[in-house]
């Protein structure tokens, strides 16, 4: 599904919305998702009881999740914002303090003593 602005651009250019979404998000599909029917999970006063010699147990066990493995990068995190263009500094016109001509600096200037 695309997000707001790019269905505001779609609308718009007059472009049809419902091309440029995935099947996977239409009615159709989310019926024939759910047509089967989907079993509660029992409370958990009825969970069964596993044994050490069971062979789901031994199995359950050896399973080990870890967490992701997520490191920072290192320095300071980027900035997120975007700076709009017309938000600019405000150039300042230079100008010589010896011969007031603009463009250029008193120790750059050319003009003789």
């Amino acid at each position: 599904m695309p997000c707001a602005h790019a269905v505001a651009a779609l609308l718009s250019c007059r472009q049809n919305v419902h091309r440029f979404t995935e099947s996977c998000f239409t009615v159709a599909t989310y019926r024939k998702t759910y047509s089967q029917t989907i079993h509660p999970i029992p409370d958990k006063s009825l969970w069964k009881e596993l044994s050490e010699g069971d062979a789901n147990v031994s199995q359950a066990l050896e399973v080990i999740i870890n967490p992701p493995k997520s490191l920072r990068p290192p320095g300071r995190p980027r900035k997120k914002r975007v700076r709009a263009e017309d938000r600019g500094r405000v150039k300042r016109v230079v100008h010589c303090s010896r011969c007031n001509q603009t463009g250029h600096f008193r120790t750059t200037c050319a003009a003789p003593i």
